[in-house]
């Protein structure tokens, strides 16, 4: 390989251990089980891989196995047993490609009359249908704890494959061993990607938790960090959260500068949820539940007295406060020294208390519920200025009236909303019958005599309107 690591699988791993010189209780073990004929089990693979991978030719230039772990468990009962990659790769192909290079190496086996599998496809299915809920899991469990796991796409060619995977490594052994002379020279040191467990560094984790240092010391602000090692740096044996990669680079010029700088108050603000403040009983909300952050930040008067939401509550040094919106609750956190101890006017606006929309009288009821409805309606209306052939002018513009409102009634299911769409449609096509005939005959003498002008149309429509017309009379 271009690294020159070991190469190891399942299959080399238990031949080195059947094939060395070494008398051991687990090459005694494996042989008895494979003279039975029986599987072997996990806990001895596990043994094994540790045993070839702790040897000294993996120790000094590295090692990759291939398909190891494959199960949730057998991750787990390695990593308990001193098993810690660098770097795990997940190679992803498709199901249409993976089929392609079935189909691609039965035909070379087919040719080198080499023992064939049938249906390569079917055995590779069989195979993901037990590996692939395992895989999911194992990349939760090694991206959560230690965050060393990528993916590959290996719908490309091996060659890029390679390149990329030769990258990666690269920049991982650059990324520890920069790690590594960064803390022999007793120096901050960046410790993404380098394989640490997520559980040791919150265990470590410095004076200031989860808060980042350059914000709170340069800033005074309590910034909360990501709690993934993207912006944590090491420092004499603790761990250090920024909030971004330019505060990192602050800490690591001078990290002496923050870390021997205040440390962090003692009581923290604490955002809580709803069901929390029943527990709190009989606190009650400073500035009598008015937004502290409007009425700080915004302009004299009425206008920065606001009152807050009880979704946004926060809780710092023993006493309530609830905030108008998110980003108001964001600014408290971060500063919220600045915003307590705020003292009220003796004048406040008139608190709002809504009014149930049912305990108005009509009028009200009407005008808070259907009234913009309504209005459309008889805008719709006016304009249209419906009249059906054998209806009078008031039924015409009622039906009208119903047939809109029933399809522009918000709480229908949309079947009978498209019913009464069709409907009205169709009402709509009887209003325009008579203005449709009307329209091509106009009157030639003062004696009322009508005489046919020239048709717009073909006769026959006009004869199907005319139909229409008598049709709906004798329906009615």
């Amino acid at each position: 390989m271009e690294l020159g690591l070991v190469y190891l699988d399942l299959p080399i791993i238990l031949s080195s251990i059947l094939d060395g010189k070494e008398d051991t209780e687990l090459r005694k073990k494996i042989e008895k089980i494979l003279i039975i004929g029986e599987e072997i089990p996990d806990t001895l693979i596990i043994d094994a891989v540790i045993a070839i991978t702790s040897r000294e030719c993996c120790q000094d230039i590295g090692w990759v196995i291939d398909g190891f772990p494959n199960t949730l468990k057998n991750a787990q009962e390695s990593e308990s047993k001193g098993f810690c990659p660098h770097l795990i790769f997940e190679m992803y192909t498709n199901p249409q490609t993976m089929k392609e290079r079935c189909d691609l190496e039965y035909e070379q086996d087919l040719l080198a009359t080499r023992t064939l599998i049938e249906d390569i496809w079917s055995a590779v299915q069989l195979r993901d249908q037990r590996y692939l809920p395992n895989l999911k899991v194992m990349r939760e469990m090694f991206q959560e704890r230690r965050g060393i796991w990528f993916i590959l796409d290996s719908n490309k060619s091996k060659w890029a494959l390679k390149e990329i995977a030769v990258a990666t490594v690269l920049k991982a052994i650059e990324r520890q061993q920069k790690y590594l002379d960064l803390k022999s020279k007793g120096m901050a040191a960046p410790i993404h990607d380098i394989g640490l467990l997520i559980s040791h560094v919150q265990s470590c984790i410095g004076k200031f938790g989860d808060y980042c240092p350059v914000r709170y010391i340069d800033h005074e602000e309590l910034w909360k960090s990501p709690t993934d090692t993207r912006f944590t740096a090491e420092f004499e044996g603790l761990f250090y959260r920024m909030s971004n990669e330019e505060n990192l680079q602050i800490f690591l010029q001078n990290p002496n500068h923050f870390v021997n700088g205040q440390d962090m108050p003692k009581k923290l603000p604490c955002h809580l949820v709803t069901a929390d403040l029943k527990a709190l009983f009989p606190k009650q909300l400073q500035l009598q539940g008015y937004c502290p952050v409007t009425f700080c930040e915004g302009p004299p008067g009425f206008e920065s007295i606001i009152p807050g939401k009880i979704e946004f509550l926060v809780e710092y040094n023993d006493e309530l406060y609830i905030m108008e919106s998110n980003n108001k609750l964001e600014k408290f956190m971060r500063t919220p020294e600045k915003y307590v101890n705020l003292t009220l006017p003796k004048k406040l606006p008139p608190k709002l208390c809504p009014i149930p929309v049912l305990s108005l009288p009509l009028v009200g009821f009407l005008e808070q519920t259907v009234s913009t409805t309504i209005q459309d309606a008889l805008l719709t209306l006016g304009r249209y200025k419906p009249k059906h052939p054998y209806k009078s002018l008031e039924s015409s513009a009622c039906e009208f009236l119903a047939l809109y409102l029933k399809v522009k009634n918000p709480k229908t299911k949309e079947w009978v909303r498209k019913s009464y769409e069709t409907k009205l449609q169709q009402f709509k096509e009887k209003c325009e019958l008579i203005p449709f005939i009307t329209s091509s005959i106009l009157p030639l003498t003062p004696f009322n005599n009508i005489k046919l002008a020239p048709i717009l149309g073909p006769t026959s429509e006009i004869t199907d309107k005319i139909s229409e017309v008598i049709e709906q009379n004798n329906s009615g």
